[in-house]
């Protein structure tokens, strides 16, 4: 029965790792920047990688703006990119 427990445990702790809400890049902008999930983000790097309709996933939850900088990942090639918030709505 221990053993159920853990593997149970496991599972849901596996599960929450990639339990990460996918969004589209909605738009690319001539600079560069980009528009994911209604707000503005500006590339920290190159992030020549990243196309308008590409599925990303943001490292820690940051895909309301309120954020200083995050990190997303795309999807299919897992290719990672620094981005920073310039959204007013942003609180830092």
């Amino acid at each position: 029965m221990r053993v159920f427990y853990a593997v149970l445990i496991l599972f849901g702790l596996n599960m929450t790792c990639y339990a990460n809400q996918e969004y589209k890049i909605e738009k690319v902008l001539h600079n560069g920047d980009y528009i994911i999930n209604g707000l503005h983000w500006k590339p920290q790097s190159n992030c020549a990688v990243l196309r308008k309709g590409d599925k990303i996933k943001f490292f820690n939850n940051k895909a309301n703006g309120k954020c200083v900088s995050t990190t997303v990942m795309l999807d299919n090639s897992k290719s990672t990119c620094n981005l920073w918030c310039e959204d007013p709505r942003s609180d830092g």
